[in-house]
């Protein structure tokens, strides 16, 4: 019998390694909107992930450690919930029940929002694809 610790990794591996799958979505033919952050382009959001109007996915991009290719830091799926001039999101891997609130502007094709992906800046931007 395999060790419970491989059968989480294997699900973990499964799960973060359909990000690097080159911009092809798991569920064909849904309607998705994307988002590409200014200064780091390999940072997508796609809006409207699995159908819901309150989930993203944040794609990084991928690293190679140990020769195997693996998404980058924080990505992955989000919940969100949106009040006046703030996000509130959680990762859904995790089982957090709390969420973490950030700064959020919205205006046409763009989002600013602040920084919960790394320490580069406090505010970020997104520039919605065409």
């Amino acid at each position: 019998m395999k060790s419970p610790f491989y059968v989480i990794i294997a699900l973990l591996i499964i799960i973060f390694g359909t990000s690097c799958n080159n911009g092809q979505n798991l569920i064909k033919g849904m309607l998705l909107e994307k988002y590409v952050r200014t200064d780091i382009t390999t940072d997508t959001l796609i809006l409207g992930f699995a159908n819901s109007d309150n989930m993203f996915e944040l794609r990084r991009g991928c690293d190679t450690i140990n020769g195997n290719k693996l998404p980058k830091t924080n990505s992955g799926i989000y919940e969100y919930k949106i009040s006046n001039d703030t996000i509130a999101i959680r990762k859904q891997v995790y089982s957090i029940l709390t969420y973490s609130k950030f700064y959020f502007k919205a205006n046409g094709s763009t989002i600013n929002m602040g920084n919960f992906i790394d320490s580069t800046k406090t505010t970020i931007q997104f520039e919605k694809l065409k």
